[in-house]
């Protein structure tokens, strides 16, 4: 079972689920990994290396933009389609399908891809609550009918589990959005039912011979912790456990023994993706034994101390291994030469739709610092733009890079992935998208954009930079 819950920290699950993480630790002995890094922006680059052992960029294109794209289930090699070759029966559940990692930017699928897809089930319970709120303006509940739509997701896994445990090896994959995708502040409220979820179903047998991955695909990226002292881990540390049982732990004393030294080293998705290969005995994605510089490693195979972020292909922007960075103040003129070469990157980017967008100009900046790796100078910089009050972070270099979507004679950046948005940008972008209704080609611009509609006082549209001014040893443009 691969059960994920969308944007929530090791932290914060720690802290918001108690009994469950009781049950789990305690007395079923999951193992928690501490050191899992992701890979990448925002939840299809946490789930397409974990489903595939690739990368959206490296698998055929899929999106909606594309008139040449297939369809998803055409053109990704989903893990699951080589385990129904090997006669698993599997069950797919997403509860917000309209978003979901396959639907909203990418075709989706052409047939169902998994043996039981609830898909449409979801729509409807989604219809049934906008019908609800335009008849009786109601404050929703997160409910259906008496029962807690997250609970219905819970319930479709035992009900599937009693139906095919003994007669047929079986894969659940599920992703859940609705209680944590927009905070943590509702994610405490699936603690109970978990549990119960987790309890009933070792109690009753139904778990095992079943391998258990609980875990989130990035956590929290608009919150208030993102602009702490904490922000860069927040996202980058999501939590991740895995379940083992025990009839498999004693007969394989090397494996089990090998994950739980791994725990405390740095993995990443393609390490779940050779897992799940090791476990369901698929043929080996490594025909020789692991060596640092391999992306994908079972976690039941040795995994050296060594290994690190430029091994797998983490980029500096994303990994959270430790490092020496050098805090600069804000107002050192290399800050205001590095926001003024994203900037400019960013607005190049949106020039397509510069008469529907507006350009983005410097408000503040937030944070500067300073890393020398192998004779280049990295530069993380956070900072606040205007008119949108977007804030963004992102991790640039001195150096000229061919391969690098953004250049200049002095700064490279590697992608506009690497140019995170760390605030929620709401309706800002509604003139260039649906919001997932009927996404359109410009999807990729939504963090940057600010519709210009939205902009409605001639005083507002006059506004303009005059002068520089500090307060508080911060920067501002005014």
């Amino acid at each position: 079972m691969l059960i994920s819950y969308d944007s929530v920290s090791r932290s914060s699950w720690l802290q918001r689920l108690p009994k469950t993480n009781k049950f789990m630790f305690r007395k079923m002995k999951f193992e928690l990994l501490k050191g899992y890094n992701i890979v990448g922006d925002g939840t299809p680059a946490a789930l397409i290396p974990i489903y595939t052992g690739q990368t959206e960029e490296e698998l055929p294109n899929v999106l909606k933009n594309n008139p040449d794209a297939q369809y998803v289930d055409q053109a990704y090699p989903f893990i699951w389609k080589d385990l129904h070759k090997l006669g698993y029966i599997s069950m797919h559940l997403e509860d917000w399908p309209h978003v979901g990692a396959f639907n909203y930017r990418m075709k989706g699928f052409s047939n169902q891809t998994c043996h039981h897809y609830y898909k449409h089930y979801q729509y409807k319970i989604l219809k049934e609550m906008e019908t609800l709120h335009l008849k009786d303006k109601f404050t929703d509940d997160y409910c259906i009918g008496a029962k807690k739509r997250h609970k219905v997701q819970l319930d479709l896994m035992t009900q599937f589990k009693n139906e095919y445990n003994k007669i047929a090896n079986n894969l659940i994959i599920m992703h859940y959005v609705e209680n944590s995708h927009e905070s943590n502040e509702r994610f405490n409220w699936i603690d109970n039912d978990l549990h119960s979820f987790l309890s009933q179903g070792f109690s009753n047998g139904l778990f095992d011979n079943t391998a258990i991955f609980l875990y989130s695909d990035h956590g929290s990226r608009f919150s208030d912790k993102r602009t702490s002292s904490d922000r860069y881990l927040e996202e980058r540390l999501p939590f991740f456990s895995i379940y083992l049982p025990d009839e498999y732990k004693l007969a394989n004393p090397d494996k089990y023994s090998n994950l739980k030294i791994n725990t405390n080293l740095l993995t990443s998705p393609f390490d779940i993706y050779a897992t799940v290969r090791d476990l369901t005995c698929l043929d080996s994605i490594n025909n020789k034994e692991p060596s640092d510089l391999d992306r994908s490693i079972s976690l039941l195979n040795k995994i050296s101390s060594a290994r690190n972020c430029e091994h797998i292909g983490i980029s500096d922007h994303f990994c959270t291994c430790v490092q020496k960075w050098q805090s600069i103040p804000v107002t050192n003129g290399l800050a205001i030469q590095c926001v003024t070469f994203i900037l400019d990157s960013i607005n190049h980017f949106i020039k397509p739709v510069d008469d529907k967008c507006e350009k983005l100009l410097l408000k503040e900046v937030l944070s500067f610092e300073m890393l020398k790796k192998n004779n280049k100078l990295l530069f993380k910089i956070q900072f606040q733009s205007y008119p949108n009050n977007g804030i963004y972070e992102t991790l640039l270099t001195n150096e000229f890079n061919q391969e690098n979507e953004f250049n200049s004679g002095h700064f490279s950046i590697t992608s506009r992935n690497d140019i995170s948005r760390i605030d929620s940008y709401g309706e800002q972008p509604k003139c260039i998208s649906d919001f997932g209704k009927n996404p359109t080609e410009l999807l990729d611009i939504r963090k940057f954009c600010f519709c210009k509609d939205l902009l409605t006082t001639s005083a507002m549209k006059r506004l303009f930079w005059k002068r520089i001014i500090f307060e508080n040893g911060r920067l501002f443009f005014v």
